[in-house]
């Protein structure tokens, strides 16, 4: 029993702070009011013109049982219960209705909220860094030294910013399917290309990487694509180790093209993998090599350009072993 009043006590408070239980409730209680007032003019209609039709009629006899005459003169309370019965039942269903209805709504209000909430801890970070320094400044005269470090200082939390709003404005943009243009593409070139642009951020950190593109074509947008490469490897780059290797592969399985990037990193827990494409997730970042991997946007960049490939993207990893994504393209 003390169980029960615990669950119902959560319940009761997750409903008073919850504007969508509220508002289930309220359109489970207008469906019943609705169902209701039906219920109540039928049966008005029903107990009165049976009364009219059976006002001529003489009683039949009793035979111990509840005869059919008794029912006709216990019609109105039969009505009456019966009618309870149904409003309770459809007040029940209506509420699990009105959740189900609601749920898409409040699944993106929610999405919405938390997506407003990284922005703005993203965003807080650099722009009270650049404010401590100017502040900092402002108190008194400084060296030309102090005014060249600030400065310096203030330009990287600046490109931090605008990477984060670019690649805000990316996802708006791979989102609008329309907005592509699908061309013939070769896929391979797309790879050499980004693995050329990526050798020395490569060495930086120590990793080599290997490809293995067989040319294939597809219909894609050729600019999204540069893109789609370019976050995998960086990826792989970040989350990998010294000495560690990458490995990019393009090939045709039937009537797919596949693209492979594989690396040999810290991998990823099985529990982290559902979240790997959510806007702002990072895995564990006090194992990531690079402490400037981003604001955790590559792999949600990803995912929507795939998505507006129409092609599917999996994810094989192992903690301590490495991660290997794989994209799906028809052609």
């Amino acid at each position: 029993m003390k169980h029960i009043l615990k669950q119902f006590a959560a319940w009761a408070t997750s409903f008073k702070q919850s504007e969508f239980e509220r508002a289930s409730l309220k359109l489970a209680l207008w469906h019943t009011l609705g169902i209701f007032v039906v219920l109540a003019i039928s049966s008005v209609l029903v107990v009165t013109i049976y009364a009219v039709s059976d006002s001529g009629r003489q009683p039949e006899p009793s035979h111990g049982d509840l005869s059919v005459y008794e029912l006709r003169e216990h019609l109105a309370e039969v009505v009456i219960m019966v009618d309870l019965v149904a409003l309770v039942v459809v007040m029940i269903f209506s509420y699990f209705d009105a959740r189900r209805t609601l749920r898409p709504i409040e699944v993106l209000y929610r999405t919405q909220e938390r997506f407003l909430a990284d922005v703005a801890h993203e965003l807080r970070t650099p722009l009270t860094v650049m404010k401590a320094g100017t502040e900092s400044l402002l108190k008194q005269p400084r060296a030309p030294e102090e005014y060249v470090s600030y400065l310096t200082d203030a330009h990287e939390e600046i490109n931090r910013m605008t990477s984060l709003v670019n690649d805000l404005l990316s996802l708006l943009r791979y989102k609008k399917v329309d907005t592509l243009t699908l061309l013939p593409v070769n896929l391979a070139s797309v790879v050499e290309a980004q693995v050329k642009n990526f050798a020395s951020y490569a060495a930086e950190h120590m990793v080599s990487i290997e490809v293995k593109a067989v040319p294939v074509t597809i219909k894609g947008d050729s600019q999204s694509l540069h893109r789609l490469v370019q976050n995998l490897l960086k990826n792989a780059i970040d989350y990998n180790r010294p000495n560690g290797k990458v490995v990019v592969t393009t090939e045709l399985v039937g009537k797919q093209v596949r693209l492979r990037v594989s690396d040999t990193g810290i991998g990823i827990a099985v529990a982290n993998q559902a979240h790997l494409f959510d806007r702002f997730y990072r895995v564990d970042t006090a194992r990531v090599i690079d402490k400037q991997a981003g604001a955790g946007l590559g792999l949600s960049i990803v995912k929507a350009i795939v998505e507006a490939h129409h092609a599917t993207i999996e994810v094989e990893s192992e903690v301590g072993q490495g991660t290997t994504f794989t994209v799906s393209f028809l052609v």
